[in-house]
Protein backbone atom coordinates (compact mmCIF):
# COMPACT_ATOMS: atom_id res chain seq x y z
CA UNK A 1 0.00 0.00 0.00
CA UNK A 2 1.37 3.83 -1.27
CA UNK A 3 1.57 5.23 2.14
CA UNK A 4 1.15 8.51 0.71
CA UNK A 5 -2.32 7.68 -0.57
CA UNK A 6 -3.33 6.28 3.27
CA UNK A 7 -2.49 9.20 4.78
CA UNK A 8 -4.31 11.20 2.22
CA UNK A 9 -7.49 9.11 2.73
CA UNK A 10 -7.57 9.06 6.02
CA UNK A 11 -7.18 13.07 6.73
CA UNK A 12 -10.15 13.08 3.73
CA UNK A 13 -12.12 11.30 5.62
CA UNK A 14 -11.60 13.26 8.85
CA UNK A 15 -12.30 16.05 7.45
CA UNK A 16 -15.63 14.74 6.09
CA UNK A 17 -16.31 13.59 9.33
CA UNK A 18 -16.10 16.81 10.51
CA UNK A 19 -18.73 18.18 8.40
CA UNK A 20 -16.26 19.57 5.35
CA UNK A 21 -17.93 18.40 2.18
CA UNK A 22 -16.74 20.81 -0.78
CA UNK A 23 -13.20 21.34 -1.74
CA UNK A 24 -11.12 23.35 -4.04
CA UNK A 25 -8.04 22.20 -5.93
CA UNK A 26 -5.32 23.89 -8.25
CA UNK A 27 -3.32 21.01 -9.98
CA UNK A 28 -0.06 19.68 -9.46
CA UNK A 29 2.13 17.07 -9.35
CA UNK A 30 3.46 16.79 -5.19
CA UNK A 31 -0.20 16.93 -4.48
CA UNK A 32 -1.44 13.88 -6.14
CA UNK A 33 -2.55 11.90 -3.00
CA UNK A 34 -4.51 14.56 -2.10
CA UNK A 35 -5.89 15.31 -5.11
CA UNK A 36 -7.01 11.85 -5.46
CA UNK A 37 -8.24 10.90 -2.13
CA UNK A 38 -10.65 14.08 -2.13
CA UNK A 39 -11.65 13.05 -5.80
CA UNK A 40 -12.49 9.22 -4.92
CA UNK A 41 -14.80 10.87 -2.04
CA UNK A 42 -18.05 10.20 -2.27
CA UNK A 43 -19.33 13.17 -0.12
CA UNK A 44 -17.11 16.23 -1.22
CA UNK A 45 -17.96 18.54 -4.12
CA UNK A 46 -14.27 19.33 -6.11
CA UNK A 47 -13.58 22.61 -7.82
CA UNK A 48 -10.94 22.56 -10.16
CA UNK A 49 -8.94 25.80 -10.63
CA UNK A 50 -6.07 26.12 -12.85
CA UNK A 51 -4.89 29.38 -10.67
CA UNK A 52 -3.65 29.24 -6.72
CA UNK A 53 -4.74 32.31 -6.23
CA UNK A 54 -8.53 32.31 -8.05
CA UNK A 55 -9.03 29.03 -5.79
CA UNK A 56 -7.89 30.43 -2.16
CA UNK A 57 -10.12 33.70 -3.25
CA UNK A 58 -13.17 31.66 -4.07
CA UNK A 59 -12.75 29.40 -0.79
CA UNK A 60 -12.79 32.57 1.00
CA UNK A 61 -16.02 33.79 -0.68
CA UNK A 62 -17.31 30.62 -0.28
CA UNK A 63 -17.05 30.81 3.62
CA UNK A 64 -18.03 33.82 3.93
CA UNK A 65 -21.62 32.54 2.81
CA UNK A 66 -21.23 29.07 4.64
CA UNK A 67 -19.46 30.36 8.08
CA UNK A 68 -16.97 27.01 6.88
CA UNK A 69 -13.75 26.52 5.36
CA UNK A 70 -13.90 24.99 1.92
CA UNK A 71 -10.13 23.65 1.78
CA UNK A 72 -7.80 24.91 -0.73
CA UNK A 73 -5.08 21.70 -1.99
CA UNK A 74 -1.93 23.07 -4.21
CA UNK A 75 1.46 21.45 -4.94
CA UNK A 76 5.11 22.75 -3.46
CA UNK A 77 6.54 25.55 -4.22
CA UNK A 78 5.78 29.38 -5.06
CA UNK A 79 2.02 27.72 -5.55
CA UNK A 80 1.46 27.92 -2.23
CA UNK A 81 3.01 31.57 -2.43
CA UNK A 82 -0.23 32.14 -4.48
CA UNK A 83 -2.49 31.38 -1.47
CA UNK A 84 -0.54 34.71 0.36
CA UNK A 85 -3.21 37.41 -0.57
CA UNK A 86 -6.59 35.39 0.35
CA UNK A 87 -4.82 33.86 3.57
CA UNK A 88 -4.37 37.56 4.66
CA UNK A 89 -7.59 39.00 3.76
CA UNK A 90 -9.28 36.12 5.54
CA UNK A 91 -7.02 36.21 8.49
CA UNK A 92 -7.56 40.20 8.67
CA UNK A 93 -11.44 39.69 8.03
CA UNK A 94 -11.66 36.83 10.55
CA UNK A 95 -12.97 34.07 7.83
CA UNK A 96 -12.37 30.43 8.02
CA UNK A 97 -9.91 28.93 5.95
CA UNK A 98 -8.14 25.75 5.35
CA UNK A 99 -5.06 25.67 3.78
CA UNK A 100 -3.55 22.04 2.79
CA UNK A 101 0.29 22.54 0.76
CA UNK A 102 1.93 19.72 -0.46
CA UNK A 103 5.58 19.68 0.19
CA UNK A 104 8.81 18.14 -0.71
CA UNK A 105 10.12 15.39 1.84
CA UNK A 106 12.81 16.67 4.75
CA UNK A 107 15.86 15.10 2.66
CA UNK A 108 14.87 17.55 -0.57
CA UNK A 109 14.28 21.17 1.37
CA UNK A 110 17.31 23.30 1.31
CA UNK A 111 19.54 20.90 -1.35
CA UNK A 112 17.97 23.47 -4.65
CA UNK A 113 15.34 20.87 -5.41
CA UNK A 114 13.34 21.10 -8.38
CA UNK A 115 10.04 23.42 -6.92
CA UNK A 116 11.24 23.09 -3.68
CA UNK A 117 10.54 26.03 -1.06
CA UNK A 118 10.77 26.86 2.79
CA UNK A 119 7.03 25.97 3.13
CA UNK A 120 7.41 25.67 7.29
CA UNK A 121 5.44 28.30 8.78
CA UNK A 122 5.10 30.22 5.14
CA UNK A 123 2.41 32.75 6.14
CA UNK A 124 3.62 33.80 8.94
CA UNK A 125 1.34 35.44 11.76
CA UNK A 126 -1.58 35.11 9.61
CA UNK A 127 -2.94 31.99 10.60
CA UNK A 128 -4.80 30.70 13.82
CA UNK A 129 -2.63 27.26 13.43
CA UNK A 130 0.32 25.29 11.60
CA UNK A 131 1.15 21.84 11.25
CA UNK A 132 3.71 20.07 9.29
CA UNK A 133 2.54 17.05 9.11
CA UNK A 134 4.07 13.79 9.58
CA UNK A 135 5.80 11.76 6.46
CA UNK A 136 4.29 8.77 5.39
CA UNK A 137 5.24 5.77 6.34
CA UNK A 138 4.67 2.03 5.96
CA UNK A 139 4.97 1.22 9.39
CA UNK A 140 3.06 3.82 11.34
CA UNK A 141 1.66 2.09 14.59
CA UNK A 142 -2.12 3.16 15.12
CA UNK A 143 -1.65 6.22 17.08
CA UNK A 144 -0.22 8.21 14.22
CA UNK A 145 -3.07 7.27 12.09
CA UNK A 146 -5.53 8.31 14.57
CA UNK A 147 -3.52 11.55 14.66
CA UNK A 148 -4.28 12.10 10.50
CA UNK A 149 -8.34 12.39 11.05
CA UNK A 150 -7.90 13.90 14.67
CA UNK A 151 -5.59 16.46 13.14
CA UNK A 152 -8.43 17.46 10.57
CA UNK A 153 -11.02 18.12 12.79
CA UNK A 154 -8.68 20.13 14.96
CA UNK A 155 -8.12 21.67 12.11
CA UNK A 156 -11.42 22.47 11.09
CA UNK A 157 -12.74 23.77 14.23
CA UNK A 158 -9.65 25.99 14.85
CA UNK A 159 -10.53 27.83 11.44
CA UNK A 160 -14.15 28.54 12.89
CA UNK A 161 -12.97 29.06 16.91
CA UNK A 162 -12.79 32.60 17.98
CA UNK A 163 -11.00 34.39 16.27
CA UNK A 164 -12.04 32.17 13.16
CA UNK A 165 -9.32 32.23 10.17
CA UNK A 166 -6.69 30.69 8.27
CA UNK A 167 -5.32 27.11 9.19
CA UNK A 168 -2.16 25.83 7.14
CA UNK A 169 -1.08 22.57 7.39
CA UNK A 170 1.72 21.80 5.41
CA UNK A 171 2.34 17.96 3.89
CA UNK A 172 5.41 16.11 2.88
CA UNK A 173 5.21 13.59 0.51
CA UNK A 174 7.62 10.97 -0.70
CA UNK A 175 7.53 9.42 -4.67
CA UNK A 176 4.83 7.45 -5.45
CA UNK A 177 2.73 9.61 -5.55
CA UNK A 178 -0.30 7.92 -7.13
CA UNK A 179 -2.53 5.57 -5.58
CA UNK A 180 -2.29 1.73 -6.06
CA UNK A 181 -5.04 0.57 -4.79
CA UNK A 182 -8.99 1.54 -5.20
CA UNK A 183 -9.91 3.86 -2.30
CA UNK A 184 -10.50 2.48 0.93
CA UNK A 185 -12.30 3.59 4.07
CA UNK A 186 -10.25 3.35 7.45
CA UNK A 187 -11.43 3.91 11.02
CA UNK A 188 -10.50 7.10 11.93
CA UNK A 189 -10.97 9.25 14.92
CA UNK A 190 -12.29 12.94 14.91
CA UNK A 191 -12.99 14.50 18.81
CA UNK A 192 -15.74 16.67 19.21
CA UNK A 193 -14.59 19.92 19.51
CA UNK A 194 -16.84 22.79 20.65
CA UNK A 195 -15.62 26.11 21.44
CA UNK A 196 -16.76 28.75 22.99
CA UNK A 197 -20.08 31.02 22.41
CA UNK A 198 -18.69 33.89 24.56
CA UNK A 199 -22.53 34.26 25.92
CA UNK A 200 -22.35 37.88 27.71
CA UNK A 201 -22.19 37.71 31.31
CA UNK A 202 -24.62 39.57 34.07
CA UNK A 203 -21.50 42.50 34.53
CA UNK A 204 -21.30 43.42 30.91
CA UNK A 205 -25.31 43.66 30.37
CA UNK A 206 -25.41 45.62 33.64
CA UNK A 207 -22.07 47.81 32.75
CA UNK A 208 -24.03 48.84 29.51
CA UNK A 209 -27.10 49.39 31.09
CA UNK A 210 -26.14 51.73 33.39
CA UNK A 211 -24.06 53.37 30.48
CA UNK A 212 -27.14 54.12 28.83
CA UNK A 213 -28.88 55.72 31.65
CA UNK A 214 -25.89 57.59 32.42
CA UNK A 215 -25.19 58.74 29.33
CA UNK A 216 -29.20 59.28 27.06
CA UNK A 217 -27.53 61.54 24.05
CA UNK A 218 -26.45 58.31 22.36
CA UNK A 219 -26.13 56.64 19.32
CA UNK A 220 -25.56 52.81 17.69
CA UNK A 221 -22.83 52.39 15.25
CA UNK A 222 -22.87 48.96 13.52
CA UNK A 223 -20.22 48.40 11.32
CA UNK A 224 -19.00 45.24 8.60
CA UNK A 225 -20.46 41.87 9.75
CA UNK A 226 -21.28 42.44 13.24
CA UNK A 227 -22.59 38.86 14.23
CA UNK A 228 -23.21 36.04 12.78
CA UNK A 229 -27.08 35.49 13.76
CA UNK A 230 -29.60 36.10 11.48
CA UNK A 231 -31.27 37.06 14.83
CA UNK A 232 -29.43 39.96 15.22
CA UNK A 233 -30.73 42.51 12.54
CA UNK A 234 -34.14 42.77 15.36
CA UNK A 235 -31.92 42.11 18.50
CA UNK A 236 -30.38 45.16 17.75
CA UNK A 237 -33.72 47.48 16.44
CA UNK A 238 -35.25 46.27 19.50
CA UNK A 239 -31.72 47.47 21.18
CA UNK A 240 -32.05 51.03 19.36
CA UNK A 241 -35.45 51.01 20.40
CA UNK A 242 -35.03 50.59 24.37
CA UNK A 243 -32.29 53.05 25.08
CA UNK A 244 -33.81 55.38 22.43
CA UNK A 245 -30.21 56.09 20.41
CA UNK A 246 -30.81 56.14 16.96
CA UNK A 247 -29.38 53.08 14.64
CA UNK A 248 -26.52 54.11 12.29
CA UNK A 249 -25.35 50.55 9.70
CA UNK A 250 -23.02 50.32 7.27
CA UNK A 251 -23.81 48.65 3.94
CA UNK A 252 -22.11 45.88 5.03
CA UNK A 253 -23.68 45.56 8.67
CA UNK A 254 -27.11 43.53 7.19
CA UNK A 255 -28.96 45.89 8.45
CA UNK A 256 -30.03 47.93 5.34
CA UNK A 257 -32.45 45.35 3.90
CA UNK A 258 -34.86 43.18 5.66
CA UNK A 259 -38.10 43.56 7.20
CA UNK A 260 -36.77 44.82 10.19
CA UNK A 261 -36.30 48.31 8.21
CA UNK A 262 -40.24 48.56 7.60
CA UNK A 263 -40.44 50.47 11.05
CA UNK A 264 -37.26 51.84 11.66
CA UNK A 265 -35.10 52.00 8.72
CA UNK A 266 -31.68 52.80 9.95
CA UNK A 267 -30.15 55.82 9.11
CA UNK A 268 -26.56 56.33 6.74
CA UNK A 269 -23.14 57.23 7.92
CA UNK A 270 -23.31 60.31 5.82
CA UNK A 271 -25.45 61.81 8.63
CA UNK A 272 -22.77 61.46 11.39
CA UNK A 273 -20.75 64.53 11.38
CA UNK A 274 -23.63 66.32 10.86
CA UNK A 275 -25.15 65.49 14.18
CA UNK A 276 -25.22 67.25 17.84
CA UNK A 277 -22.57 65.68 20.43
CA UNK A 278 -23.07 62.41 21.38
CA UNK A 279 -22.20 61.12 24.87
CA UNK A 280 -21.94 57.56 24.49
CA UNK A 281 -21.52 55.49 21.10
CA UNK A 282 -22.35 51.20 21.20
CA UNK A 283 -20.35 49.85 18.15
CA UNK A 284 -20.77 46.94 16.60
CA UNK A 285 -18.76 44.90 13.85
CA UNK A 286 -15.87 46.09 11.98
CA UNK A 287 -14.30 49.24 10.55
CA UNK A 288 -16.65 51.44 8.39
CA UNK A 289 -16.36 51.97 4.69
CA UNK A 290 -17.83 55.69 4.97
CA UNK A 291 -14.75 58.03 5.32
CA UNK A 292 -17.36 60.55 7.54
CA UNK A 293 -18.00 57.61 9.81
CA UNK A 294 -14.20 57.61 10.53
CA UNK A 295 -14.01 61.20 10.89
CA UNK A 296 -16.77 60.88 13.45
CA UNK A 297 -15.00 58.44 15.42
CA UNK A 298 -12.03 60.24 15.08
CA UNK A 299 -13.70 63.14 16.37
CA UNK A 300 -16.07 62.77 18.62
CA UNK A 301 -15.89 63.10 22.26
CA UNK A 302 -18.15 60.44 23.41
CA UNK A 303 -17.52 57.81 25.88
CA UNK A 304 -16.93 54.51 23.13
CA UNK A 305 -17.21 50.78 23.74
CA UNK A 306 -17.79 48.46 21.13
CA UNK A 307 -18.80 44.74 21.04
CA UNK A 308 -17.38 42.06 19.22
CA UNK A 309 -17.96 38.18 19.86
CA UNK A 310 -14.02 37.68 19.12
CA UNK A 311 -12.80 40.91 20.95
CA UNK A 312 -11.81 42.40 18.23
CA UNK A 313 -10.57 45.66 18.38
CA UNK A 314 -10.78 48.26 15.31
CA UNK A 315 -9.92 51.39 16.87
CA UNK A 316 -6.99 52.90 14.71
CA UNK A 317 -6.90 56.03 16.74
CA UNK A 318 -6.57 54.33 20.24
CA UNK A 319 -9.92 56.24 21.06
CA UNK A 320 -11.58 53.23 22.71
CA UNK A 321 -12.86 53.22 26.45
CA UNK A 322 -13.89 49.73 26.40
CA UNK A 323 -14.08 46.36 24.40
CA UNK A 324 -16.69 43.36 25.40
CA UNK A 325 -16.18 40.43 24.22
CA UNK A 326 -19.61 38.66 23.99
CA UNK A 327 -22.09 37.38 21.08
CA UNK A 328 -23.88 40.28 19.71
CA UNK A 329 -27.38 38.82 19.52
CA UNK A 330 -27.25 37.82 23.09
CA UNK A 331 -25.75 40.79 24.28
CA UNK A 332 -28.57 43.15 22.95
CA UNK A 333 -31.15 41.26 24.39
CA UNK A 334 -29.94 40.78 27.31
CA UNK A 335 -29.12 44.99 27.66
CA UNK A 336 -32.97 45.34 26.01
CA UNK A 337 -34.38 42.39 28.93
CA UNK A 338 -32.02 45.08 31.47
CA UNK A 339 -33.59 48.33 30.06
CA UNK A 340 -37.34 47.10 30.15
CA UNK A 341 -39.24 49.27 32.56
CA UNK A 342 -36.32 51.59 33.75
CA UNK A 343 -36.49 55.35 33.43
CA UNK A 344 -34.52 56.56 30.50
CA UNK A 345 -33.78 60.10 30.21
CA UNK A 346 -35.12 61.89 27.32
CA UNK A 347 -33.27 61.38 24.24
CA UNK A 348 -35.45 63.18 21.55
CA UNK A 349 -33.04 66.12 20.50
CA UNK A 350 -30.50 63.65 19.13
CA UNK A 351 -33.31 61.25 17.50
CA UNK A 352 -35.48 64.34 15.36
CA UNK A 353 -31.23 65.73 14.23
CA UNK A 354 -31.08 62.18 13.10
CA UNK A 355 -34.67 62.17 11.55
CA UNK A 356 -34.01 65.29 9.72
CA UNK A 357 -30.14 64.78 8.38
CA UNK A 358 -31.50 61.82 7.46
CA UNK A 359 -33.95 63.35 5.03
CA UNK A 360 -32.15 66.49 4.51
CA UNK A 361 -29.24 64.08 3.06
CA UNK A 362 -31.22 61.78 0.89
CA UNK A 363 -33.32 65.39 -0.33
CA UNK A 364 -29.39 65.96 -1.71
CA UNK A 365 -29.09 62.94 -3.46
CA UNK A 366 -32.04 63.29 -5.00
CA UNK A 367 -31.35 66.73 -6.71
CA UNK A 368 -28.36 66.21 -7.45
CA UNK A 369 -29.28 62.60 -9.31
CA UNK A 370 -32.40 63.67 -11.15
CA UNK A 371 -29.63 66.54 -12.79
CA UNK A 372 -26.74 63.92 -13.73
CA UNK A 373 -26.12 60.45 -14.23
CA UNK A 374 -22.96 59.07 -12.32
CA UNK A 375 -21.91 55.71 -11.22
CA UNK A 376 -23.11 55.76 -7.70
CA UNK A 377 -26.52 55.85 -9.16
CA UNK A 378 -26.04 52.33 -10.54
CA UNK A 379 -25.38 50.76 -6.77
CA UNK A 380 -28.33 52.03 -5.47
CA UNK A 381 -30.42 50.93 -8.30
CA UNK A 382 -28.60 47.48 -8.27
CA UNK A 383 -29.54 47.23 -4.72
CA UNK A 384 -32.86 48.45 -5.03
CA UNK A 385 -33.61 45.52 -8.16
CA UNK A 386 -31.91 42.03 -6.70
CA UNK A 387 -34.56 39.57 -5.93
CA UNK A 388 -35.13 39.03 -2.36
CA UNK A 389 -33.06 36.68 -0.11
CA UNK A 390 -30.15 37.47 -2.57
CA UNK A 391 -26.98 38.04 -2.42
CA UNK A 392 -24.52 40.78 -3.70
CA UNK A 393 -20.84 40.99 -3.59
CA UNK A 394 -18.74 44.57 -4.24
CA UNK A 395 -15.58 45.40 -5.39
CA UNK A 396 -13.33 47.33 -3.06
CA UNK A 397 -12.22 51.27 -3.78
CA UNK A 398 -15.41 53.22 -5.46
CA UNK A 399 -18.47 50.47 -5.68
CA UNK A 400 -18.27 49.69 -2.34
CA UNK A 401 -18.00 53.51 -1.08
CA UNK A 402 -21.19 53.66 -3.62
CA UNK A 403 -23.01 51.41 -2.08
CA UNK A 404 -22.58 52.30 1.27
CA UNK A 405 -23.14 56.58 0.36
CA UNK A 406 -26.34 55.86 -1.99
CA UNK A 407 -28.21 52.17 -1.25
CA UNK A 408 -31.18 53.28 0.68
CA UNK A 409 -32.51 50.40 3.04
CA UNK A 410 -35.71 48.21 1.98
CA UNK A 411 -37.69 45.80 3.23
CA UNK A 412 -36.38 42.57 0.94
CA UNK A 413 -33.39 40.80 2.92
CA UNK A 414 -30.09 41.35 0.78
CA UNK A 415 -26.90 40.08 1.90
CA UNK A 416 -23.99 42.06 1.39
CA UNK A 417 -20.68 40.92 0.46
CA UNK A 418 -17.13 42.95 0.19
CA UNK A 419 -13.16 41.46 1.35
CA UNK A 420 -12.67 44.44 3.54
CA UNK A 421 -10.36 42.57 5.83
CA UNK A 422 -7.77 44.57 4.29
CA UNK A 423 -9.51 46.44 1.36
CA UNK A 424 -7.56 45.16 -1.63
CA UNK A 425 -8.48 44.70 -5.28
CA UNK A 426 -7.12 41.05 -5.17
CA UNK A 427 -9.46 37.76 -6.19
CA UNK A 428 -12.66 39.83 -6.26
CA UNK A 429 -13.95 37.87 -9.02
CA UNK A 430 -13.35 34.74 -7.63
CA UNK A 431 -14.49 35.52 -4.25
CA UNK A 432 -18.09 36.64 -5.32
CA UNK A 433 -18.21 32.99 -7.55
CA UNK A 434 -17.16 31.44 -4.23
CA UNK A 435 -20.23 33.22 -2.24
CA UNK A 436 -22.43 32.22 -5.52
CA UNK A 437 -21.39 28.37 -4.93
CA UNK A 438 -22.10 28.52 -1.15
CA UNK A 439 -25.67 29.54 -2.10
CA UNK A 440 -28.82 28.83 -3.78
CA UNK A 441 -29.95 32.02 -4.33
CA UNK A 442 -29.21 34.42 -7.28
CA UNK A 443 -25.99 36.26 -6.50
CA UNK A 444 -24.41 39.18 -8.57
CA UNK A 445 -20.90 41.00 -8.32
CA UNK A 446 -20.47 44.66 -9.01
CA UNK A 447 -16.74 45.47 -10.02
CA UNK A 448 -14.41 48.20 -11.14
CA UNK A 449 -12.77 47.93 -14.13
CA UNK A 450 -8.84 47.46 -12.44
CA UNK A 451 -10.33 44.93 -9.64
CA UNK A 452 -12.25 43.01 -12.44
CA UNK A 453 -9.02 43.20 -15.02
CA UNK A 454 -7.32 42.00 -11.85
CA UNK A 455 -8.83 38.73 -11.40
CA UNK A 456 -10.17 37.67 -14.99
CA UNK A 457 -8.50 34.42 -14.62
CA UNK A 458 -11.07 33.72 -11.57
CA UNK A 459 -14.31 33.66 -14.80
CA UNK A 460 -13.05 30.17 -15.74
CA UNK A 461 -15.15 28.78 -12.63
CA UNK A 462 -18.63 30.39 -13.98
CA UNK A 463 -18.46 27.29 -16.31
CA UNK A 464 -15.82 24.83 -14.66
CA UNK A 465 -17.78 24.97 -11.71
CA UNK A 466 -20.96 25.31 -12.85
CA UNK A 467 -21.51 29.02 -10.52
CA UNK A 468 -23.97 30.36 -12.04
CA UNK A 469 -23.31 34.85 -11.84
CA UNK A 470 -24.45 38.37 -13.26
CA UNK A 471 -20.96 40.36 -12.68
CA UNK A 472 -21.43 44.36 -13.79
CA UNK A 473 -18.30 46.11 -14.76
CA UNK A 474 -18.05 49.73 -14.16
CA UNK A 475 -15.74 50.20 -16.97
CA UNK A 476 -14.54 54.29 -16.26
CA UNK A 477 -11.52 53.32 -17.87
CA UNK A 478 -8.67 53.12 -14.69
CA UNK A 479 -8.54 54.13 -10.96
CA UNK A 480 -11.33 57.03 -10.82
CA UNK A 481 -11.01 56.65 -6.70
CA UNK A 482 -7.91 58.35 -7.22
CA UNK A 483 -9.89 61.63 -7.84
CA UNK A 484 -10.65 62.07 -4.78
CA UNK A 485 -7.09 62.41 -3.70
CA UNK A 486 -4.66 65.31 -3.47
CA UNK A 487 -2.72 64.42 -6.12
CA UNK A 488 -4.86 64.77 -8.71
CA UNK A 489 -4.26 68.01 -8.46
CA UNK A 490 -0.29 67.18 -9.81
CA UNK A 491 -0.14 65.87 -13.48
CA UNK A 492 2.51 64.08 -14.06
CA UNK A 493 2.59 62.25 -12.86
CA UNK A 494 -1.31 61.81 -11.84
CA UNK A 495 -2.72 60.10 -14.93
CA UNK A 496 -0.25 58.07 -15.87
CA UNK A 497 0.66 56.60 -12.16
CA UNK A 498 -2.45 56.72 -10.41
CA UNK A 499 -5.37 56.84 -12.85
CA UNK A 500 -3.83 54.48 -15.32
CA UNK A 501 -6.19 54.75 -17.92
CA UNK A 502 -5.92 51.43 -20.34
CA UNK A 503 -8.13 51.84 -22.96
CA UNK A 504 -9.85 48.69 -22.46
CA UNK A 505 -13.37 47.05 -22.85
CA UNK A 506 -14.15 43.50 -21.83
CA UNK A 507 -16.59 42.05 -24.72
CA UNK A 508 -13.32 39.52 -25.37
CA UNK A 509 -12.96 38.55 -22.25
CA UNK A 510 -17.17 37.34 -21.89
CA UNK A 511 -16.53 35.52 -25.20
CA UNK A 512 -13.26 34.01 -23.96
CA UNK A 513 -15.20 32.78 -20.32
CA UNK A 514 -18.41 31.90 -22.04
CA UNK A 515 -21.03 34.23 -20.93
CA UNK A 516 -23.35 36.27 -22.20
CA UNK A 517 -22.51 40.19 -22.56
CA UNK A 518 -24.17 43.32 -22.96
CA UNK A 519 -23.08 46.94 -23.17
CA UNK A 520 -24.86 49.90 -21.53
CA UNK A 521 -24.27 53.84 -21.22
CA UNK A 522 -27.14 54.78 -19.13
CA UNK A 523 -29.12 54.48 -15.64
CA UNK A 524 -32.40 53.05 -17.46
CA UNK A 525 -30.39 50.82 -19.77
CA UNK A 526 -28.79 49.09 -16.92
CA UNK A 527 -31.63 48.56 -15.12
CA UNK A 528 -33.05 46.51 -17.56
CA UNK A 529 -30.30 44.97 -18.30
CA UNK A 530 -29.40 43.80 -14.96
CA UNK A 531 -33.22 42.76 -14.34
CA UNK A 532 -32.82 40.86 -16.93
CA UNK A 533 -30.09 39.37 -16.01
CA UNK A 534 -30.03 38.58 -12.41
CA UNK A 535 -30.74 34.58 -11.31
CA UNK A 536 -30.18 33.81 -15.18
CA UNK A 537 -27.81 33.03 -17.54
CA UNK A 538 -23.90 34.24 -16.61
CA UNK A 539 -23.95 37.73 -18.03
CA UNK A 540 -21.48 39.75 -18.22
CA UNK A 541 -22.95 44.11 -18.18
CA UNK A 542 -19.81 46.60 -19.19
CA UNK A 543 -21.45 49.99 -17.89
CA UNK A 544 -19.25 53.12 -19.47
CA UNK A 545 -19.01 55.77 -17.07
CA UNK A 546 -16.90 58.91 -16.60
CA UNK A 547 -15.25 59.35 -13.34
CA UNK A 548 -15.11 63.06 -13.68
CA UNK A 549 -18.40 63.30 -13.69
CA UNK A 550 -18.64 61.00 -10.86
CA UNK A 551 -16.89 63.00 -8.72
CA UNK A 552 -18.31 65.93 -9.99
CA UNK A 553 -21.69 64.55 -8.47
CA UNK A 554 -20.77 63.29 -5.07
CA UNK A 555 -18.55 66.79 -4.06
CA UNK A 556 -21.95 68.52 -5.41
CA UNK A 557 -24.18 66.18 -3.02
CA UNK A 558 -21.58 66.99 -0.30
CA UNK A 559 -22.00 70.63 -0.97
CA UNK A 560 -25.78 70.42 -1.35
CA UNK A 561 -25.93 68.67 1.81
CA UNK A 562 -24.15 70.80 3.88
CA UNK A 563 -25.98 73.76 2.52
CA UNK A 564 -29.73 72.12 3.75
CA UNK A 565 -27.94 71.66 7.40
CA UNK A 566 -26.43 74.90 7.63
CA UNK A 567 -30.07 76.59 6.90
CA UNK A 568 -31.91 74.00 9.19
Amino acid sequence: MNPATQWAEIFVQGLAAAGIDTVCIAPGSRSTPLTAAFSAHPDFRVFSHLDERSAAFFALGRALVTGKPTPIVCTSGTAAANFFPAVIEASTSQVPMLILTADRPPELRHTGANQTIDQIKLFGEYVRWFVDMPLPETTADARTLRSLSSTAARAVARSMDSPPGPVHLNFPFRKPLEPNHPAQSYPIHTPVILANPRDPSIEQIEFTAELVRQYPNGLIFCGPRPAASPDFPQAVAALSRATGFPLVADVLSDLRFGPHTRHAPPHNPAILPHLPASDLVIQFGGAPVSKAALTFFEQTPAKRIAVHPHGTFWDEHHQLDGMIAAEPTAFCDGVTAALTGRHIPDNSVINSAAARAEAEYWGAVDVIAAQIEFEGLLLANAAALMPPNSQLFVANSLPIRHLDAYARPHANPLSIFANRGVSGIDGTVSSALGAASGSKQPTALITGDLSFYHDMNGLLAVHRGGVPITIVVINNNGGGIFRRLPIAQHDPPFTDLFLTPHGLTFAPAAEMYGLRYVHVNTSNDFANAFRDAVGNVPTLIEVTTDSTVDENARRQIAAAFAQSRAQS
